[in-house]
């Protein structure tokens, strides 16, 4: 019988959920001279308390950059307790709400002048005359047109007391707005 080829081997174990020579050579390799994002991690997880899972860690090629989008499940798998899961998904919100800004984002898009946007108080009255229908099918359109006239004048004298102006007019039918 043909014994199988090295490649052939590598692939094999690694279907049996056994990891390959190379990759042992790597994580030795790491562990001998650690990375700047692994010195970070060992850091941030000594600061919690938590330096025992330092190696975990490197081993499942957990870096700072990997935190924020770490989840519960994550943690749990790789054999996190749930006291402890709960204490780092905590401390990577804090971590989240501390980060700067991204000064690339704020150096390419600078607001203009006119896209400033800001906040107002606005009060905005509907006012409707009652029964205009009725008026235009049993009156004169001459009178009707006085009558309604009447009535949009005594609505836009009544807005601007308080400061404001007639937005829309429609026939029997006002809009006022008021800025505060």
């Amino acid at each position: 019988m043909k014994k199988p080829s090295r490649a052939h081997r590598k692939t094999a174990k690694a279907r049996l959920g056994r990891p390959s020579k190379t990759r042992h050579h790597r994580a030795r390799k790491s562990a001998a001279s650690p990375s700047l994002e692994a010195q970070q991690m060992a850091a941030w997880l000594e600061k919690l308390g938590m330096s025992g899972y330092a190696e975990l860690f490197a081993q499942n090629d957990i870096d700072i950059s990997v935190l924020p989008h770490l989840t519960d499940a994550d943690l749990e798998k790789i054999g996190v307790s749930l006291g402890h899961r709960r204490k780092m998904l905590a401390a990577v919100g804090q971590l989240a709400a501390a980060a700067p800004e991204a000064p690339e984002a704020t150096a390419l898009i600078e607001p203009k002048p006119h896209d400033a946007a800001e906040r107002r108080q606005v009060t905005v009255m509907f006012s409707d005359l009652v029964g205009s229908t009725v008026l235009a099918s049993r009156m004169d359109p001459e009178d009707l047109r006085e009558v309604i006239w009447a009535y949009q004048k005594s609505v836009a004298e009544a807005v601007q007391q308080f400061g404001g102006f007639l937005s829309e007019v429609f026939g029997g039918r006002c809009v006022g707005l008021n800025r505060a």
